[in-house]
C-alpha cells in the first residue's frame, strides 16, 4: 500500500503534477516503490478518474510515462491538444494507443521505442507530427485513421515516421493503404 503522506500529497497536489511531483518524498519513495506492485498501484492511483493529473494540462508533460513497463493500453483524454517529447518512451508494453481528434501536434520521441506498439487509433485530421516521434516502434500493424487516405497521405507528407508509413495496414475511413 502506497503510504499515506505520498496519497494526501497527491490528493492535494493534483492539479499542479509534472515530472519532478515526488521528489520531496525520494527517500521514501526509494524505499516504499521497490517492486513492480508498487509502482503499479501508484500508476493505477495516478490514472483513476478521482486523481486525474492531467485534468488541468491540455498538454501530456515530457517524459509523462516514461519507462512504464505498466501499461498495456492508453487512451489520450479528449481535452489534450499535445503530447510532449518522450511522453510514452520506453513504454514497452504499450500495445494500444488512442489519439483523439483535439491533438494538434505529437513532439520528436513522443512514443519512441514502445517496442509492443501494435495498433493506434487516430482521430486527428489535421496534426503536426515531428519526425521520429514513433521511432523505435517496430511491430505496428496497423493504424486506423478517422479520415481519408488523401488526409493521410497529407499528414505523412508533412513529417518522417517510417513506423508510421510502412506500417502493413493503415484503415481510412474511404479504404484501406496496404504495405507490404
Amino acid at each position: 500500500m502506497i503510504s499515506e503522506k505520498i496519497k494526501k500529497f497527491i490528493e492535494q497536489n493534483i492539479s499542479l503534477l509534472d515530472v519532478n511531483a515526488f521528489d520531496q518524498f525520494y527517500e521514501e519513495a526509494q524505499l516504499t516503490l521497490m517492486d513492480n506492485r508498487k509502482i503499479a498501484e501508484l500508476t493505477e492511483i495516478l490514472l483513476s478518474a478521482e486523481l486525474d493529473p492531467l485534468k488541468h494540462l491540455d498538454y501530456i508533460p515530457e517524459a509523462y510515462m516514461y519507462n512504464n513497463q505498466d501499461i498495456i493500453k492508453f487512451e489520450i483524454p479528449s481535452h489534450i491538444k499535445r503530447i510532449e517529447s518522450k511522453a510514452f518512451c520506453f513504454c514497452g508494453h504499450l500495445k494500444e494507443l488512442r489519439i483523439p481528434a483535439s491533438v494538434s501536434y505529437i513532439d520528436y520521441n513522443a512514443f519512441c521505442g514502445c517496442t509492443a506498439l501494435e495498433t493506434i487509433y487516430f482521430e486527428p485530421l489535421a496534426i503536426d507530427i515531428e519526425n521520429e516521434a514513433f521511432d523505435q516502434c517496430y511491430h505496428i500493424k496497423e493504424v486506423c485513421f478517422s479520415g481519408t487516405i488523401e488526409e493521410w497521405q497529407m499528414i505523412m507528407d508533412e513529417c518522417y515516421c517510417s513506423e508510421l508509413e510502412n506500417c502493413p495496414l493503415i484503415s481510412c475511413n474511404d479504404g484501406d493503404i496496404h504495405n507490404d
